[in-house]
């Protein structure tokens, strides 16, 4: 995996993955995927209400036994299956997660 942090606070991420590029864009804009994938740490569940539009929304909640994580954005390249860019953001009342 690869990361790089930008001056305009951006993070990239590139890795690759053992899959084919639809199956993998596929992951990412379903939301009943994203329920299944998108648990990490204590997290055991996950709700995905995607838009997957440029300009489109996104929330996903990821579900603890403690608390929920609130992450929200918005779709900024959609161009399937080569390239997906979007903002994220923790919701403020949400504490950091443990993972």
């Amino acid at each position: 995996m690869e990361a790089s942090m930008q001056p305009d606070h951006t993070v990239v991420i590139r890795r690759r993955i053992p899959a084919p590029r639809a199956e993998v864009f596929a992951a990412w804009t379903d939301p009943e995927s994203i329920r299944h994938w998108m648990c990490p740490g204590d997290a055991t569940s996950a709700e995905a209400h995607l838009d997957v539009r440029v300009g489109g929304k996104f929330r996903v909640v990821m579900k603890s036994p403690s608390r929920d994580y609130v992450h929200t954005g918005e779709y900024l390249t959609v161009d399937p299956p080569s390239k997906l860019a979007f903002s994220w953001s923790t919701d403020e009342s949400s504490p950091r997660p443990p993972w």
